[in-house]
């Protein structure tokens, strides 16, 4: 079992970093790829667990795309 969760938290950081890379690349169709696939207002419990499942995949790497456009670099 220990085994299993291992591997289920290296594949999260695993497409975290898929994901940032790929938002060095493709900055903005990335960015707004995250931003489609989630919703702005979730209003029943579908939208919310859709919200939660992507930002558990992907959301370090949005927000860190976030403070890259703010910031204006590394």
């Amino acid at each position: 079992m220990t085994e299993l969760i291992r591997i289920g938290l290296a594949g999260i950081l695993a497409s975290q970093a898929a994901y940032f890379f790929s938002l060095i690349v493709l900055y903005q169709v990335m960015m707004d790829w995250y931003e489609w696939g989630t919703f702005p207002d979730p209003s029943n419990i579908f939208e919310k667990t859709v919200n939660f499942l992507t930002a558990l995949v992907f959301g370090v790497a949005y927000w860190a795309g976030l403070k890259e456009k703010s910031e204006n670099g590394f």
